[in-house]
């Protein structure tokens, strides 16, 4: 737990520390293919474009589902929300499944 002094400090930190739960909450989604999970997470706004490390490599919720071969959680993440150029390409550089990377590249970014 984390005590602060003053209010404005507490809510920084606490936006903070929710947000990294949502985005942990988030990867682990992708990474198992729970679109009901991310359902959730998304209507709740979590930040989809905030990266998790593990190993040393940072990915996007994109990146997991697309690492992990879920097509439909893949196609989900692509429909329902608004990714950046940049996100796409590294998405596109860890594809190896045929079928998503066609989903990939058919996404036109904003």
């Amino acid at each position: 737990f984390f005590f602060f002094n003053d209010t404005a400090t507490t809510e920084i930190y606490t936006e903070q520390i929710v947000g990294s739960v949502r985005c942990v909450q988030e990867t682990v989604a992708a990474k198992q293919g729970n679109i009901n999970c991310l359902k959730v997470l998304i209507k709740h706004r979590a930040d989809h474009h905030l990266k998790s490390e593990v190993n040393g490599l940072q990915e996007t919720p994109l990146d997991v589902a697309v690492r992990w071969n879920h097509i439909a959680t893949v196609e989900y993440l692509l429909i329902n929300l608004v990714w950046g150029k940049q996100e796409i390409k590294s998405a596109k550089n860890l594809c190896k499944n045929p079928q998503i990377k066609a989903l990939l590249k058919s996404y036109k970014t904003q």
